[in-house]
């Protein structure tokens, strides 16, 4: 599963170099400590490895080691009861859990949502009325006796240049910047001076006052509705709807966890995937299946797996997915080896070294950050919110 094990095209199929990824930069790092040699070979079933409830046989990796056709198996492969059972585990190198992969919401908001508190008509009548109370100020500047050209008109010293720069400060032009900005809660720098002028700039701020309330009010309840009608946020929404179908990889740990556990909601879940024979052949799979159901053209699917494979795969372009980030069975990937095998306590020594000096966080970083914003969640809100910016 990519990021941990990829192929590497570029070498061929006996060489080591193969093969890239996380838990190839880990073999490289544990044998600069315990100076192993090794050779590299993908699992012949290309399964981790589960356990037959019938007949306790091994599929995958773990039937290779029983098999004495490998003696060591480093993957994306979580500690469970039943591995460490029949296999030897290594502590955990890396911690994560199970999460849920689902596609973005296409009908989320837009770079124009910020206009949707108003409907058209009523933007149109602020822009109208605005415009109308700039012609009204400015007539009552040119015509009232007491405006600002009418008080030019009646004095004897016209010849003053300041009060010749007055008599045209009431323009239309300056008279709709007044009204305009009133809007943003700001004092125009020019004032109407007749009572005329002062009585539609009175009744102007009242209304730019009730108007501005109404939309903070209207934009908090449209926000509000929003967030609460945001589709599937946790697990429980996801188990308690029935029309998102939802899945994980055929064969693996973690159907045997939803069938064994009796704890509310995996019971409910496991019978709903089991009746939809949901479940997927492999992750690559799961992550299309989920990207496709992006379009509204196919039903919608979402992929249960490794919380930190799914991390890697919301990186990824073309970001049109996010994980719920309500991570449960939260377990840690391991190294198996035979049972009592000689080198489960130095990899563990050396796996505890790497994680105290950070490298293995460093390797994570490296494999999992992709183009794609954390979660898809700011790059989301950013693009609801770009409008106000423009």
């Amino acid at each position: 599963d990519a990021p941990f094990v990829m192929l590497n095209k570029a070498y061929p199929a006996a060489s080591n170099r193969m093969l890239v990824g996380a838990c190839i930069d880990l073999i490289e790092k544990l044998q600069e400590i315990l100076h192993f040699k090794y050779n590299l070979h993908l699992s012949k079933d290309g399964n981790y490895g589960a356990k037959d409830p019938v007949n306790g046989t091994w599929n995958g990796m773990m039937r290779e080691i029983n098999n004495f056709e490998a003696d060591v198996s480093i993957a994306a492969m979580f500690i469970t009861e039943e591995r460490v059972y029949d296999f030897d585990m290594t502590k955990p190198w890396m911690d994560l859990g199970l999460d849920v992969l689902i596609a973005k919401d296409v009908t989320g908001g837009t770079p124009v949502s910020y206009l949707h508190p108003f409907d058209t008509p009523l933007w149109l009548a602020i822009i109208a009325s605005n415009l109308i109370c700039g012609l009204l100020v400015t007539f009552c500047s040119y015509f009232s006796p007491f405006g600002l050209r009418g008080r030019y008109t009646q004095r004897r010293n016209r010849d003053n240049k300041t009060l010749r720069v007055q008599r045209g400060e009431l323009s239309l032009y300056n008279s709709m910047w007044s009204t305009c900005i009133s809007f943003l809660t700001q004092g125009p720098e020019i004032r109407a001076v007749s009572l005329s002028g002062r009585l539609i700039a009175a009744f102007w701020f009242a209304w730019c006052f009730i108007i501005v309330a109404a939309y903070s009010a209207e934009l908090t309840a449209s926000l509000t509705v929003e967030r609460m009608d945001d589709g599937i946020q946790t697990l429980n929404d996801l188990a308690m709807q029935s029309e998102v179908e939802y899945g994980t990889v055929e064969a693996t740990s973690i159907v045997t966890y939803f069938e064994q556990t009796t704890t509310d909601p995996f019971p409910r879940m496991n019978s709903f995937m089991t009746s939809r024979n949901s479940h997927v052949p492999d992750s690559a799979t799961g992550a299309n299946r989920v990207r496709d159901s992006y379009s509204m053209a196919v039903e919608k699917f979402a992929f249960i797996y490794d919380s930190t494979i799914l991390d890697y795969i919301t990186r990824m372009e073309p970001c049109v997915t996010r994980t719920l980030g309500d991570v449960f069975r939260k377990m840690g990937y391991g190294i198996a080896f035979r049972k009592n095998s000689p080198y489960t306590q130095p990899f563990n020594e050396a796996i505890m070294r790497l994680r105290e000096q950070g490298v293995i966080d460093q390797i994570a970083n490296k494999w999992i950050n992709g183009p794609c914003p954390p979660h898809g969640e700011s790059g989301e809100a950013i693009k609801r919110r770009i409008g106000v910016y423009v």
